[in-house]
């Protein structure tokens, strides 16, 4: 493939009008026809968000099928760890951003997708609202990891694991762990596809 429009057009040929998939590309602009080897992974997950976003014709169920389908068909894996540090909105908008892309890449459905991108906004935003913090993102080996570390030295871990905001996480998440850490505590914890 050399440029995003001929694979988004392969990708989407099965499941969309030609003048459907035609006006999506229209609306990514001159950037679509970009070759790919001048497109980072995430540039190009972003673009493959867009794209899918402007396919009126499918579903949420769909496009996320679709967008997985179209990630690996660019080859379009995260690359990381990358490490949020968690002080404000544009954080917040940064980590939905690689969070999205990460879950969509590893082939998670849009339920657990949702399911999971909000549980995880839920935790950082309450982490932010009691200071500061990180997120640490990694994606290999088929599965998605996760290190939260909040600089709180007020919390236990006895408070996070009783928490009603990290039940919902915990419910979504495998391997989920709470511990020391330099400033605070740190949660632990992994998605993979079920």
């Amino acid at each position: 493939m050399s440029t995003f429009a001929v694979a988004a057009r392969a990708s989407a040929s099965s499941h969309c009008p030609k003048d459907e998939i035609d006006e999506a590309l229209r609306v990514l602009g001159a950037e679509a026809e970009a070759p790919l080897t001048m497109l980072s992974s995430e540039r190009q997950a972003s673009l493959a968000d867009r794209f899918v976003r402007n396919l009126k014709s499918l579903g949420v169920h769909q496009a996320t099928h679709l967008e997985h389908d179209l990630l690996g068909q660019l080859h379009a894996q995260p690359s990381g760890p990358w490490t949020i540090q968690l002080d404000g909105a544009l954080s917040n908008i940064e980590l939905r951003n690689q969070l999205r892309f990460a879950l969509t890449a590893l082939g998670l459905g849009w339920d657990a997708l949702s399911r999971v991108q909000a549980s995880i906004a839920v935790v950082t935003r309450w982490i932010q609202s009691r200071g500061a913090g990180s997120v640490e993102v990694t994606s290999a080996d088929g599965a998605v990891s996760f290190r939260i570390a909040t600089h709180d030295q007020q919390l236990t871990p006895s408070l996070v694991e009783d928490s009603p905001l990290v039940r919902m996480l915990r419910e979504c998440v495998q391997a989920f762990r709470v511990q020391a850490g330099a400033d605070g505590l740190e949660l632990s914890f992994r998605v993979t596809r079920a």
